[in-house]
């Protein structure tokens, strides 16, 4: 169990504050069953696997009776992890409203600046210097990106379910920041739709479009544009470059793993995530740079709130302020 804790507090705010804002824009709170119901099963399933290792490691004369022992311990461990997790699933179906709103409150004008920046840095823009390595590569890049949702997801059951109550706060408040700070703050703030989404909104690319041609990429961003014009405001819908929220989320993997010996396969999946969303021309390379900085100083923040208590009041100090009620 997790004592009374000033970051459950924080992640509920965050929560809350994201809900507001997606019910603004649709008029009522977005769910989606399928989504919550294969979750459940999943996540129940990893709750079985863990009971299953505690009994196969402490071996009681009973199981039944130690289960029946342990079920008022367990129960509310099981259930407080439980609602961590799928709340943390709610931010991609709420955000997708959110973000769906950004062309109608500040249009993609920071695609122009990004651009001109990265040519500048780069000498050309960084999609073509990633193409210079051979065709056959496209074709694992894609599967690796397209790979994300389920790992992302996965990763962030696995840390519910196995987590230490210390490592469980820092995650999940990381993820519930990050996506209020990158995902919605610095959206707005630097609204643009990035390379693939070029040749829609007038500013170049077309190239690029011929480069991507028959990779699930290419086929995604159709769909992601006909939500976009249809302002659906679906799960997975809405269109932002600045910052990745791919990266942002890998970042907070690599941030917990990284006193792990899992460090190096998650660092190594976080870069290819990142050259992934250059070379599919969902992001401009700084996309993924800003999202990691950021994430690294929400992540402090997280470690310390996560290790902060609720002020106790000394014995002596209950009984005065019950004394003055």
């Amino acid at each position: 169990m997790f004592p009374l804790t000033l970051w459950l507090a924080v992640y509920g705010a965050t929560l809350a504050v994201v809900a507001s804002l997606a019910t603004s824009q649709v008029g009522a709170l977005p769910l989606h069953g399928p989504l919550f119901a294969t979750t459940s099963v999943l996540i129940a399933l990893l709750f079985l696997v863990r009971g299953g290792l505690w009994f196969w490691r402490v071996r009681p004369e009973s199981p039944i009776g130690a289960a029946r022992d342990h079920a008022a311990t367990w129960a509310p461990w099981i259930l407080l992890r439980f609602a961590l997790f799928q709340s943390s699933t709610l931010f991609f179906i709420w955000l997708a409203p959110i973000k769906s709103a950004i062309p109608d409150a500040a249009g993609y004008w920071a695609d122009a600046p990004l651009i001109t920046i990265e040519r500048a840095v780069f000498g050309t823009d960084p999609w073509r210097l990633l193409h210079a390595l051979p065709d056959w590569i496209t074709p694992t890049i894609d599967l690796i990106y397209a790979s994300w949702i389920v790992v992302i997801v996965g990763v962030s059951m696995a840390v519910a379910v196995f987590g230490s109550a210390a490592l469980v706060g820092r995650y999940f408040l990381s993820w519930a920041m990050a996506w209020v700070v990158l995902g919605i703050g610095i959206a707005y703030a630097l609204p643009s739709a990035g390379p693939i989404f070029g040749p829609h909104l007038g500013f170049g690319f077309d190239d690029l479009h011929h480069a991507l041609k028959g990779t699930v990429a290419y086929r995604f961003h159709e769909m992601l544009w006909a939500m976009q014009t249809a302002r659906s405001g679906d799960l997975g819908g809405g269109i932002s470059a600045m910052p990745s929220m791919h990266c942002a989320l890998t970042s907070v993997f690599v941030a917990a793993a990284w006193k792990t010996r899992w460090r190096y396969l998650v660092m190594a999946y976080a870069a290819a995530i990142w050259f992934g969303s250059v070379y599919l021309g969902w992001h401009y390379a700084l996309d993924g740079v800003v999202s990691a900085l950021v994430v690294a100083m929400l992540w402090r923040v997280a470690q310390r709130l996560a290790d902060a208590r609720w002020p106790r009041l000394s014995p002596i100090r209950r009984r005065a302020v019950s004394a003055q009620a």
